[in-house]
């Protein structure tokens, strides 16, 4: 028997060590977008190649088939199913994105841990070779990934000491995308720094980037990893006291956050995120089953909105996971991806031990930090990778294993086609030049936005767009009081407390 291979491996291990870093300066999303673009086309490669060497979704396929029809069903009966396909500009959180996280999770797990063969017991010579070959290929994507954060640790260390951005980013954009990235990591360098002290520098390294991200929720998440990894290594005799040993600890973090001067970090106490958790009951309880639709929360939630919590700015996300999965897939959504992972959570904690500490631990970083914030595709990717690596797939027969990923080619590549050309698009619009970026990426309402005529806003407001700003424009264009006032009206519902056109109606 033979494993997935070196080479199919290397590149699960290369996509990891290269979405921590990648940024494109000549575009305008310089920073999302590019990794976005690479989620999109790495997805359905990876899972291509998986499924054409025979990958199975095994246990998983019943939870996996309802995450994706769940995704699906929103998608269709969303209000605007444009926005929906596309994602808004900066998040890219569409449904397209929905399908790839779920290709990475099944791709990285066929290509790394899955045999192309019938798989012997694990008792035989053949069997024991296949483990070792699977945590080696474990090993090698976590290798790459902690390579990734290094870089982004430096490059946030950098910024620090230079004071070249307000809070260090990492060149990811945003802090708390830093911040959460090597939440993940570092029980992952802890882990390797316990086996062999040349990886204690390492350890530092992810650690003073971590704590430079001033990001209190991804410090909260690296605390509830790290307190996992200690839960997976105790002895069974001794799970007890770890376990509360770890709960203690981690209600002392969370006091401290609260009550000292750290609460007002940032000059955010956090009061805006439990105002807009209070609202989003409603947003949900208005379309509780199949939800907005992915990237619908930015057009819905100004109706429900009941205090201007960041004067000046709208919300487009509910900041936390399991709302925004509520609210955007409605209970079905919510309840297929908890199948999901908690099938994922069963194995990982039946086989507790060394093999699985770490992985576990990240996940656990991630899911920690996502209750406080919102799904994009920097880390949620790394998340639904790492997740792949956990899990014991299926195999199919040698027979026929070309048939699925052929059929499921032409996805593949409208994926990648529609990946490169947002990103062309946007290397136009960095150039001033958005109507070539409008004719390349013709569903993102940003660049008909940019163009600024009463046509393309009109366009721009058809398919969706989140800014309230898009209406505002078109009113101060109409020729008409009653049509301006129209428009006026609609920019409060996506923002009630937009001060132009507050002004304008009153």
């Amino acid at each position: 028997m033979r494993s997935g291979g070196p080479g199919v491996k290397w590149l699960v291990a290369g996509f990891a060590a290269l979405l921590p870093v990648l940024f494109i300066p000549m575009s305008v999303d310089a920073y999302i977008l590019p990794r976005a673009t690479l989620v999109l086309i790495a997805a359905p490669v990876l899972f291509g190649i998986g499924l054409a060497r025979g990958g199975r979704p095994g246990a998983l396929k019943l939870p996996a088939l309802a995450v994706l029809l769940a995704a699906l069903l929103a998608w269709v009966l969303s209000p605007a199913p444009a926005l929906g396909l596309v994602g808004a500009y900066g998040r890219y959180e569409s449904v397209l994105m929905r399908i790839a996280y779920l290709a990475l999770f099944f791709g990285a797990s066929w290509l790394v841990r899955a045999p192309a063969g019938s798989a012997p017991s694990p008792a035989t010579d053949a069997g024991a070779r296949a483990q070792r070959g699977a945590a080696s290929g474990v090993e090698s994507v976590v290798s790459g990934f902690l390579l990734g954060a290094a870089i982004i640790s430096l490059e946030a260390l950098f910024e620090a000491v230079t004071h070249s951005l307000p809070v260090p980013d990492g060149n990811l954009g945003q802090h708390n995308l830093l911040g959460v990235m090597l939440a993940m990591a570092l029980p992952l360098a802890v882990l390797r720094g316990l086996r062999s002290w040349r990886s204690l520098p390492l350890v530092l390294l992810i650690g003073l980037g971590l704590l430079v991200s001033e990001s209190r929720s991804a410090w909260l998440g690296a605390a509830g990893g790290l307190a996992l990894l200690v839960l997976f290594l105790v002895p069974q005799r001794r799970l007890r006291w770890a376990l509360a040993g770890g709960a203690l600890a981690l209600v002392a973090l969370l006091l401290i956050l609260l009550v000292s001067p750290l609460r007002n970090l940032n000059q955010d106490p956090g009061t805006a995120r439990v105002g807009v958790w209070r609202d989003a009951v409603h947003v949900i309880a208005a379309r509780p089953i199949t939800g907005w639709g992915e990237e619908g929360f930015g057009l819905i939630y100004g109706r429900w909105q009941s205090a201007d919590w960041q004067p000046g700015s709208n919300f487009d996300r509910a900041h936390s996971v399991p709302l925004d999965l509520a609210a955007s897939q409605g209970l079905l959504g919510l309840l297929a991806c908890a199948w999901f992972w908690i099938q994922i959570w069963r194995r990982l904690w039946a086989e507790r031990g060394l093999a699985n500490a770490g992985l576990a631990a990240a996940l656990g970083a991630y899911t920690a930090w996502g209750l406080l914030n919102f799904d994009w595709a920097p880390v949620t990717a790394i998340f639904w990778l790492l997740g792949g690596l956990a899990y014991e797939p299926g195999w199919g027969p040698a027979r026929a294993r070309l048939a699925p990923a052929l059929a499921l080619l032409p996805l593949g590549l409208a994926m990648v086609a529609f990946a490169l050309s947002a990103q062309l698009a946007d290397l136009y619009y960095y150039r001033g030049d958005p109507r070539t970026a409008a004719r390349l990426d013709p569903l993102q309402s940003e660049y008909h936005a940019a163009i600024g005529t009463y046509r393309q806003l009109r366009l721009a407001a058809t398919l969706g767009d989140p800014d309230p700003s898009v209406w505002v424009r078109l009113g101060e264009m109409e020729s008409s009081l009653t049509a301006a006032r129209a428009d006026y009206r609609r920019a409060l519902l996506i923002y009630p407390f937009d001060a132009t056109a507050r002004q304008r109606l009153g």
